[in-house]
């Protein structure tokens, strides 16, 4: 494990503790494996990122002990990266939960499905129940894709003001 990355907690403007992320070993088996060089550049990517947030000592000190059992991990490059993306998908639901931190394109991409099943469903229905014909049902289904993707991005831009959103896509 190499030194760190460091991060400054400040819980007030008196007391500063400075905390630091492990290092990700470099892992010469996933360097052939595209999906796993990729995750292994995300998460990398994500600890650079995360360094200069305020994050819980909590949070910190669990994305150390995950760092630590990749580093030790060992198999065949598809279980490497099985296990990198459990972790980093994990790491993401955390920051959401305590942080509200979200990567970009969240909210859009969460009320792309939302508008479909929320507004386009029901439109669908009543323009298929009003023409008599049910085959108008799908019709719905896009204006509600729009729809909440518009919601989605207003929301995607007021994390974005508020300082919300990491730097990477959550698929990276």
């Amino acid at each position: 494990m190499g030194e760190g990355i460091p991060l400054i907690l400040a819980n007030n403007p008196i007391q500063i503790i400075l905390m630091q992320f492990h290092l990700l070993d470099d892992r010469p088996e996933l360097a052939n494996h595209r999906a796993g060089s990729r995750a292994v550049i995300t998460m990398q990517s994500l600890l650079h990122d995360l360094s200069t947030r305020e994050l819980s000592e909590s949070l910190v000190e669990d994305i150390n002990q995950d760092i630590t059992q990749l580093n030790q991990q060992e198999g065949s490059p598809r279980a490497l990266f099985n296990a990198y993306a459990k972790v980093k998908n994990r790491w993401f639901q955390r920051l959401l939960k305590e942080h509200k931190l979200v990567t970009k394109g969240y909210y859009r991409n969460l009320w792309m499905s939302l508008g479909m099943v929320a507004f386009g469903l029901p439109l669908g229905s009543a323009l298929g129940a009003s023409l008599g014909n049910m085959a108008f049902l799908g019709t719905g289904l896009p204006i509600g894709m729009v729809i909440g993707m518009a919601f989605g991005a207003g929301q995607d831009k007021k994390a974005e003001k508020e300082g919300r959103v990491l730097n990477l896509t959550h698929s990276s």
